[in-house]
């Protein structure tokens, strides 16, 4: 009886310890448990956070290179389209080019074969000349000149000489330069129709141009000799450079003076005689201090020439205004 209920004790108590190592082992895998579940909870907030955070940065990323790709874009879209702009700029200015070569009505073959229809109309410059010329040719002015002799032409030009049949002397070479098209002598670029006129290339820096194709008449300046005035003491209309053909020249001023092919002696003036039978007056020339002159020469002044003899000239000569 003793020993049973020995047994049995003893059987309890070893329940009570196991019971007992059971429970500490439960509370231990609890709080193993529980210590698994936080660091599992916090790695989890850690990698949420490390991905939030890559995500952000991958973002940014993204932001950054979607950023430089725009420039990049932007850049060679202005890249693009300045070169555009140039390529477009050259374009217009070969348009502009062609245009002007277009607007040009000068028909240069023509004007070789004595057809003057395309330049036909008034011409004036900025020095208030002004010329009109007909689709003959027939030409009028407020200059001297009033007829067109052909010299030649080319890809770029027509030239003719400008002068006065009445006249042995002067004259003028005469230049038609198209719209579009480089002057022969200065390399300029014209957007009109041009016509250079004159005896030297500062004729080019004056050209004409058409303000009208109606031709309108024009006054050329009575150039002639009045001849009962000259008789008369009065040498107005006799003033000017007067020239040979071959080149020697006189200077006659309103007062009579009188200077033979550059002669600087201004003592010397002519003095009027008489009228002769085929219309001329018969002058002398004539020291105004009233000192003699061994071997005067007489000029026989005409309506369009003066005629001189005399043992200076050595020979008769005739001269005609320049």
């Amino acid at each position: 009886m003793k020993t049973t209920t020995k047994l049995m004790t003893v059987t309890m108590l070893s329940s009570l310890v196991l019971l007992g190592a059971c429970g500490k082992n439960q509370e231990s895998a609890k709080a193993s448990f529980t210590n698994s579940k936080d660091k599992t909870v916090q790695t989890s907030k850690t990698s949420a956070s490390k991905a939030k955070k890559a995500t952000k940065s991958s973002s940014s990323t993204s932001a950054s290179d979607a950023s430089k790709a725009k420039n990049t874009k932007a850049t060679s879209n202005s890249s693009a389209t300045t070169t555009s702009s140039s390529a477009q700029a050259k374009t217009d200015t070969k348009t502009k080019q062609a245009s002007q070569a277009k607007q040009s009505g000068v028909d240069l073959t023509a004007l070789t074969n004595g057809d003057f229809s395309s330049i036909k109309g008034t011409w004036s410059n900025d020095k208030g000349q002004t010329f009109a010329i007909a689709a003959d040719g027939s030409f009028s002015s407020t200059f001297s000149y009033t007829a067109l002799q052909f010299v030649g032409a080319g890809d770029n030009y027509y030239s003719a000489t400008a002068y006065n049949p009445n006249q042995l002397t002067g004259s003028s070479v005469f230049i038609v330069t198209p719209a579009g098209k480089a002057n022969i002598h200065t390399g300029a670029v014209n957007d009109k129709d041009t016509i250079a006129i004159g005896q030297s290339e500062e004729a080019d820096y004056h050209p004409f141009y058409r303000t009208t194709t109606e031709v309108i008449p024009q006054t050329t300046p009575d150039t002639s000799v009045k001849v009962s005035n000259v008789a008369n003491g009065d040498f107005s209309s006799v003033v000017g450079t007067w020239s040979t053909l071959d080149g020697v020249f006189l200077t006659i001023g309103a007062d009579g003076s009188f200077a033979y092919n550059g002669d600087t002696d201004q003592d010397i003036a002519l003095s009027s005689q008489y009228t002769t039978e085929d219309g001329a007056v018969y002058a002398v020339e004539y020291r105004k201090s009233g000192q003699p002159i061994a071997s005067p020469m007489g000029l026989f002044i005409y309506k369009d020439k003066i005629y001189i003899t005399g043992q200076l000239v050595g020979s008769e000569q005739t001269f005609y205004r320049q």
